[in-house]
């Protein structure tokens, strides 16, 4: 492993045997060997490490160095990464809070939207923040743009990106109603229109039947996050779950929520698979990732901010439980332009939290329906997706707006699409409620994050380290 570390102005490439006989102020009078002769322009691992000077490496670090390193290197390898590309870089952040996400719900709040930001000039490469739940070990991992691309075509040519092996569906099953089937927007009981669905009148129900775990192809596959939920997302991968950054991030305490995962559930005691949370060191632990944008703009506000929606998408990966295979997973699938991507059809079946403001059953929900407590909900229209806006380097704009009803608890949940009919591919997460009470010409009153090439390659990547 080759590891750069900042001292005096130079840096110098340490092999991974220095690292284990002492160096970085380990146990042990050895020195730390430096290699000058080290060719860095032909390294093998293509990977470079960097760490705070004066920094000490425990066995925890030391072992988390290497398990990352190894599984970069490793990638790198398969898709032909030569000395002539540029490196990944890893560095190291410090030692993060966890904490128990199965004890409490989270209950996110939006700050008001604001007008865009300035566009951010074009970077060709991709950062995120990587987190050891049982070791709170912090990195920032950069991916170079060639690794992207890479990673992606890879996956798309090993048919990687279209799901498990028993992935198809038949969208007929969703029982699909085109969204321009919109009845008159009624008026409340206080005489006011509500816009705060998409339409005034909430259209979800109760997918498959309640307390029995989910059969249906593509809920079976959903993920409900956390003992009492909370959150939702989707298996994209033997142990690989796509959700929302906010779901896993607590960005206003900077801190990182360890969940429970729950696959296929229905109910408090019905799901088909499930990946405890454990902290514990000797247990395999799950990673999160989690766009370094994300960290940068919500990290330390009491609301989320409305510029950190782009950000706000999160892989976790559960090491030590394959839910994936007992119930499969999903491909995932990315357009370049927005008329691509805005004319598909596609749906969003999430774990809304019962008593929050719009949820099933809710006080301004006029209707007589009563919310199932960790029930699956979705609506029953197809979703229809529009006003994209935040392009990334590639020039494809990672937000759009939806109008399939949700509210708290579907943050997360996917927006999929079954590609030729019957292949269920994820397109896009579930960031927040662009508005709750809206104008009366505003159909699309949610928020998505959109798969875009940047964010498929990452996943990719994540599916090719951690097969």
């Amino acid at each position: 492993m080759t590891i750069r570390r900042a001292m005096n102005g130079w840096r110098f490439a340490l092999t991974l045997s220095a690292l284990a006989l002492g160096a970085f102020g380990c146990a042990g009078d050895t020195e730390p060997t430096i290699d000058p002769t080290v060719d860095e322009a032909t390294s093998a691992a293509r990977v470079q490490v960097i760490l705070p000077e004066g920094l000490e490496v425990d066995e925890a670090l030391r072992a988390d160095l290497a398990s990352l390193e190894g599984s970069l290197r490793e990638m790198s390898e398969m898709l032909g990464i030569d000395g002539s590309d540029e490196p990944i870089v890893v560095r190291y952040r410090g030692v993060g809070d966890v904490v128990d996400g199965d004890a409490e719900t989270p209950e996110i709040t939006f700050a008001a939207e604001t007008e865009e930001d300035a566009a951010e000039p074009a970077d060709e490469r991709s950062r995120w923040v990587t987190v050891n739940l049982s070791t709170g070990h912090e990195f920032e991992v950069t991916f170079p743009d060639e690794v992207i691309d890479r990673a992606d075509a890879r996956a798309h040519a090993e048919a990687m990106d279209l799901g498990s092996l028993d992935r198809h569906g038949l969208e007929v099953d969703e029982n699909p109603v085109d969204p321009t089937a919109i009845p008159d927007v009624p008026e409340g009981p206080d005489g006011v229109t509500h816009k705060g669905w998409s339409n005034g009148v909430d259209t979800r129900s109760l997918m498959g039947t309640y307390n029995v775990a989910q059969t249906h192809s593509a809920y079976r596959r959903l993920v409900s996050l956390g003992v009492n939920g909370g959150c939702s997302g989707t298996l994209v991968g033997p142990k690989h779950i796509v959700t929302a950054a906010h779901c896993i991030r607590d960005f206003e305490n900077r801190a990182w929520r360890g969940s429970t995962a729950y696959a296929g559930r229905s109910g408090q005691n019905a799901w088909r698979a499930s990946a405890a949370y454990n902290p514990n060191a000797n247990i395999a632990p799950t990673w999160y990732w989690v766009p370094s944008g994300f960290l940068s703009r919500a990290d330390g506000q009491e609301d989320m901010p409305y510029s950190a929606t782009p950000w706000d998408i999160g892989v976790m990966v559960t090491h030590s439980s394959r839910m994936g295979d007992v119930v499969g997973w999903m491909g995932w699938y990315w357009w370049g332009s927005d008329a691509d991507f805005a004319n598909r059809t596609r749906y969003n079946r999430g774990y809304p939290s019962c008593g929050r403001e719009n949820s099933p059953g809710a006080e301004n929900d006029w209707d007589t329906k009563v919310c199932q407590s960790r029930g699956l909900y979705g609506d029953s229209r197809w979703c229809a997706a529009g006003e994209h806006s935040s392009p990334d380097g590639d020039g494809i704009n990672r937000r759009f707006r939806f109008h399939c009803d949700i509210s708290g608890g579907h943050s997360g949940s996917s927006l999929y699409h079954y590609l030729d009919g019957d292949t269920l591919v994820v397109t896009g997460i579930v960031s927040w409620e662009h508005c709750k009470t809206c104008s009366a010409n505003d159909d699309r009153p949610n928020t998505g994050v959109r798969i875009t090439k940047e964010y498929s390659g990452v996943i990719s990547s994540l599916r090719q380290m951690f097969p």
